[in-house]
């Protein structure tokens, strides 16, 4: 009976541990690392990909109604999905670190809402989930800011600044054939010709052509996309060549519900792409640096970042071209380069005002000084002043002594200090002498 309970004991045991282990293994598999699905923050529990970057967010749930007659309204919870990411801004990277587009995708999106979105017929219905699904089409596979990335800034020679405003007129055709132009700008505008001479990391170059994406049983008939991949209605224009991102167009057409047309544009600048529900960056261009005066650095110095708390992250301070921790009022020595003070106003101020209460303190301890120096010649002129009333009040009280003698007219004057005796009258007589004498103390 023993070793039976023995053998079970351990069995169980056995079980337990592989239970265990088991649970470990899942536990972890359901940790939310880089590139899982999310709706809320609090679904990113890897530190290592804590933001959780909300790209599309369904909101016709709360649109509908209970049919297409009933307009009482019957709403759903909003449909959001994003996915956890190390970063969506530079903030939240280390220091002299940014945020740049990362190897996640954007994966195939359509609409769950099986609702009445709003619509008053099944055609509408249709036709708007319809749009959801090609802006999901033409936004596939687009990157978005999501890794943190050392900088890297270009050791050639720069010359270029990606601040040049730009005017950029776009032709666009209408679902009715009809075109219509509409006007671009953009402020920040490199062309793929300087791009050995510019300050900072291109993601993408705009093509001449958008590509394009056609479905649905009458496709062939969507005149955006009949002429192939070089049909003038597909042109990015003025766009051609420079840093932009651009996404694909994308069209669908049948005898229900008609053409539907998603047509993102190119962008320059940021990257911000919106449209369908959807609502996420992905910038042509990773970062920017400063030219100064033929070589690329990070920042320019004296420039700050992530200084309000809104910003979250390391408030940082650009000294000697790169980004450094900043620390407050204060500057410590190894913050800067050997030749970073020169350019640097912020630390100039700081020198500066340490001089000055250096200077300030160094005439202190000299005031104090003189003043105490003064203080002891004064007192010892006073005591020389007393010393010297002192003897010639010693000297007044032993000035010399005449004695005149009664059988003689001669002065003897007495230099040194004398005791004076008086003799008795029978000691005067025996002695002869005068009554008085003075006897001089050698």
């Amino acid at each position: 009976i023993y070793r039976h309970n023995t053998r079970v004991v351990k069995t169980m045991v056995g079980k337990w541990v592989k239970f265990a282990i088991a649970a470990c293994i899942l536990f972890d598999g359901c940790v939310c690392q880089y590139g899982s699905p999310c709706s809320t923050a609090q679904n990113c529990t890897d530190p290592s990909a804590p933001h959780c970057a909300i790209y599309f967010v369904d909101s016709s749930g709360g649109l509908n109604t209970r049919s297409y007659t009933d307009t009482t309204p019957d709403p759903r919870d909003l449909d959001a999905r994003g996915v956890c990411v190390e970063c969506q801004t530079d903030c939240d990277c280390g220091v002299s670190k940014y945020c740049g587009l990362g190897e996640w995708t954007i994966p195939k999106v359509a609409s769950k809402n099986t609702g009445t979105a709003g619509a008053k017929s099944d055609i509408e219905y249709r036709t708007k989930m319809k749009a959801i699904e090609l802006y999901g089409t033409a936004f596939l596979n687009m990157r978005i800011r999501s890794r943190c990335f050392d900088y890297s800034p270009p050791s050639g020679f720069c010359s270029v600044h990606y601040n040049t405003p730009s005017a950029t007129i776009v032709p666009q055709k209408n679902a009715d054939g009809s075109t219509t132009s509409s006007l671009r700008i953009a402020n920040r505008n490199v062309t793929r010709s300087v791009e050995g001479r510019f300050c900072g990391k291109v993601n993408s170059w705009a093509p001449a052509f958008y590509s394009c994406s056609v479905s649905g049983g009458m496709s062939q008939d969507i005149e955006r996309c009949s002429g192939g991949v070089n049909d003038a209605d597909l042109t990015t224009g003025g766009m051609f060549q420079t840093a932009a991102t651009c996404p694909q167009w994308a069209g669908y057409r049948d005898s229900t519900i008609g053409e539907v047309f998603a047509n993102p544009a190119c962008n320059q600048d940021d990257g911000f792409f919106t449209g369908g529900g959807f609502s996420f960056q992905s910038p042509a261009v990773d970062f920017v640096g400063s030219c100064i005066a033929g070589t690329c650095q990070v920042c320019k110095d004296g420039d700050t970042r992530c200084m309000s708390p809104s910003d979250g992250g390391i408030p940082q301070l650009c000294i000697d071209g790169r980004w450094r921790g900043y620390r407050g009022n204060g500057l410590f020595r190894f913050d800067l380069g050997q030749n970073g003070v020169q350019y640097h106003v912020e630390a100039q101020a700081t020198l500066s005002a340490a001089v000055f209460t250096a200077l300030c303190f160094a005439a202190m301890l000299c005031n104090v000084y003189v003043g105490v120096a003064t203080l002891r010649g004064n007192e010892r002129e006073r005591e020389r002043v007393r010393f010297n009333e002192k003897m010639e009040a010693m000297a007044a009280e032993n000035s010399p002594i005449v004695v005149r003698n009664a059988s003689s007219a001669v002065n003897s004057p007495i230099r040194r200090p004398s005791v004076v005796s008086l003799a008795s009258p029978l000691q005067a007589a025996s002695s002869k002498v005068a009554p008085w004498s003075v006897s001089a103390v050698p």
